[in-house]
């Protein structure tokens, strides 16, 4: 069964109908698969680095029609503007800048980012202002920790 907490909603809420999605470093599958049941999504990536993770998230969302899932680092496994949102969420700050920072021209071809930092959301937050427009920002909570979410648009920058 899968997790929808508010963290996951709250990514989520970021996402408007209609908009294609990639999720990096995707783990469960749970943000897809709520994208998904919610009919907000029309296709959506799931990605992971490790063979294990993809595995266990092509499983959970398989059963939901996703089965677009993609074994690479980063956004090594997406076509440059592939998808109009790209979600990096519960990596810390500094792996999510290593993976944004990998191909700035490839970064650059996506409309929209929403970032999840499960550390080092200032040195982030900080990286990205320098490049992108933060379009968005809050606070939710997960398991009494706070999880800040960054929305980030790399056309208004």
């Amino acid at each position: 069964m899968a997790k929808f907490t508010e963290r996951i909603r709250g990514i989520a809420s970021y996402i408007d109908a209609g908009e294609s999605v990639a999720d990096i470093g995707s783990d469960h599958g749970y943000l897809p698969i709520w994208l998904a049941r919610a009919g907000v999504s029309p296709r959506v990536i799931l990605t992971d680095i490790a063979k294990g993770p993809l595995a266990i998230a092509r499983a959970n969302a398989g059963s939901y029609g996703l089965t677009d899932c993609r074994l690479g680092d980063g956004l090594a496994p997406l076509a440059p503007g592939e998808v109009d949102v790209v979600v990096v969420a519960g990596m810390g700050g500094e792996t999510i800048i290593d993976i944004l920072g990998a191909n700035l021209t490839k970064t650059a071809s996506f409309a929209k980012f929403i970032l999840q930092p499960r550390t080092k959301a200032d040195l982030l937050r900080s990286w990205l202002s320098e490049r992108y427009e933060i379009v968005a920002e809050d606070t939710v909570r997960e398991r009494g920790r706070p999880c800040p979410i960054i929305v980030v648009s790399t056309s208004a920058a």
